[in-house]
Order: C-alpha cells, then sequence, then structure tokens
C-alpha cells in the first residue's frame, strides 16, 4: 500500500505538468474510491532551475517543506515556505511552485492532495456546513506558520499524515481518514481568521487567461511590447486582457508590465554595478526618463536615491 500512496519525485529541471486549454491538471491524483495521494518531492538547483508549471486541480493540496526553501504563487498571492512550513492551496486555484526567489539551492517537501469529498460526500450536511465555508472563504492559499497554536496542530496532523503514509501497515486509508478530517477540524474551527473578501472573478477561464499573459510578460518583459501582444498571448482582446488584469491584479496589462520591469531593475540596482541607464534599457524601458520617474512614483524615490541608501545601509 505504501508505494501507491507516495510517489516519489526527483527533479533536476521543470517539472511538465499535462493539462488542458483552462491550465487543470488532467492528471487525477489517488483512486476513484480513495481519492488520496502523497508526493515526497526533491528539487535540486544545483544542476539546473526549474519549477512546477502553471496549473489547477479540484484536489486540495497541502505542502509540508522537509527541508530548504520553495516559493508559490497561489491566485493572486505569492508565499515562501521554508523548512518546517505547511500551507494549503485551496481547490480549483491556479498555482506554480518554483525556487526563483527561494535563495536555496535544493528543498525536500511532501504534497498531500485529496479531493475534499474524502472529508464527506459532496451531499452531506457536514460537507455543506463544515467543507463548503472553507472552500468558499476567497483564499487562494493558506500558510501554517507554528507560532499559532491551531496553524502549528495543522503542521503537526500532515507530519503525522507523512508518517502514516511512510508507514503504516494496517488499514492505512482508515488511518489516513481520520487523520484528514482531524486537519479539517481544524480549518474548519478557525474560517472566520483566514476567511478574505470574496475575488472580483474566480472563473478559471478567467485565471488561465491571466496566467497565459502574465507567463508572456515574463517571458518577454525586456523586448518592446505593446497591450495589443499581450493579449495576444491568450488569444483575445485587449478589452478582455483588460477585465482579466483588473480582476485578477487591479492593474491594467501595461501597469502589470511596467510594474514587474520595475521589480526587475530594483532587484539589479541591488545585485550589480551597471549605470542606471543600462539597467532600464535592460529591463525594457527605452526612456531613462520616463523610468526614472515610474521608480519614483512606485518606491519613493529615485534609483540614485535606492542605490544611496542602500550602500549607506551596508555600511
Amino acid at each position: 500500500m505504501q508505494s501507491e500512496l507516495i510517489k516519489n519525485v526527483t527533479n533536476d529541471g521543470s517539472w511538465i505538468i499535462d493539462t488542458d486549454d483552462t491550465m487543470r491538471e488532467i492528471r487525477s491524483h489517488g483512486t476513484g474510491d480513495f481519492p488520496f495521494q502523497c508526493y515526497s518531492e526533491l528539487f535540486d538547483w544545483r544542476y539546473n532551475i526549474g519549477d512546477i508549471g502553471w496549473h489547477w486541480h479540484r484536489e486540495l493540496e497541502f505542502v509540508l517543506v522537509q527541508e530548504g526553501a520553495i516559493e508559490y504563487q497561489a491566485g493572486d498571492r505569492v508565499v515562501s515556505l521554508k523548512k518546517g512550513d505547511c500551507a494549503m492551496i485551496n481547490s480549483g486555484v491556479i498555482h506554480h511552485g518554483g525556487m526563483h526567489n527561494a535563495g536555496e539551492k535544493w528543498c525536500r517537501f511532501i504534497n498531500f492532495l485529496f479531493l475534499p469529498e474524502l472529508v464527506a460526500p459532496g451531499n452531506s450536511a457536514i460537507y455543506r456546513k463544515y467543507v463548503e465555508p472553507a472552500l468558499d472563504s476567497g483564499a487562494d492559499v493558506i500558510v501554517f506558520n507554528r507560532d499559532i497554536p491551531w496553524r502549528k496542530r495543522i503542521c503537526e496532523w500532515l507530519e503525522n499524515l507523512w508518517n502514516i503514509c511512510r508507514t503504516a501497515e494496517s488499514m492505512p486509508e482508515l488511518q489516513i481518514h481520520i487523520n484528514v478530517c482531524n486537519l479539517w477540524l481544524e480549518l474548519a474551527a478557525h474560517v472566520n481568521e483566514y476567511r478574505e473578501q470574496p475575488k472580483t472573478d474566480r472563473n478559471i477561464v478567467m485565471q488561465a487567461r491571466l496566467r497565459k499573459m502574465m507567463q508572456f510578460v515574463w517571458e518577454n518583459y525586456t523586448e518592446r511590447i505593446s497591450a495589443d501582444d499581450i493579449a495576444g498571448a491568450a488569444n483575445i482582446s485587449q478589452s478582455a486582457a483588460l477585465r482579466c488584469f483588473r480582476a485578477g491584479t487591479n492593474m491594467s496589462p501595461v501597469e502589470y508590465l511596467n510594474d514587474y520591469r520595475l521589480r526587475c531593475a530594483k532587484e539589479k540596482l541591488l545585485t550589480t554595478h551597471s549605470m542606471i541607464s543600462e539597467i532600464a534599457l535592460s529591463v525594457g524601458f527605452e526612456s531613462v526618463g520616463y523610468f526614472n520617474r515610474l521608480f519614483k512614483r512606485e518606491f519613493g524615490m529615485t534609483p540614485r536615491q535606492f542605490i544611496q541608501q542602500e550602500t549607506s545601509c551596508k555600511k
């Protein structure tokens, strides 16, 4: 049973996930009569840089970091997880994981995926009263820091779940189900502590389009690109692209592009000795004056003042 419950994944590049046109992961997790799967994963970035591609699934995903650190983007949130941290990615939320900004060369972590119906049947009072409120909380991702008692208990239930998957020889499915229900008891009891304002639009198609356009920006921000180019990455009109970005980021496509360029420029100002004009051009700004104005509006100081401040702080 252990081999059926646990899948080992070693990644020294990008983990390609098969998805449909909406970025829904095609692979199922677990079986039809027991929709639960545990993945023991080792990402080693000493040989290559990679990540888990954008995808979504109906299953809830819980992450337990054992060594190193990893960064997840789920919905419109980015969270960094280090050794001992745990998180839940909600059902139906488009997400990806990577270590581009995690500051570590490798990461060992456990993923637990299961359908909400593992807790209780979808037509039951338990599901309606205690499962749906968590699914509909508006939270794309919840981080369970150990300084808050109930969140610490979630981490402990995940650690216990991992031990069951590894070692249980008798009735593992029943033990897993009991453990998952205990974990869910904590989530249900504290739903008001992580409930967020409802998203403007949680439509999966809109999320998928937004991620495709964001990916296009990340890969092409150094080039001359327009709002029409960004919309074209998702095969939609400029007006539809504007609605996607407004709903998901509260920015227009061009505002998002400039924001991404500014943050890349800020990183280069911190880590290189290049001239400000060279950095502006390297991240896609054709006018240094325009770059300076946007930088000051975003960060409250000019690029030169930012460099001077960082230099004085290091002395």
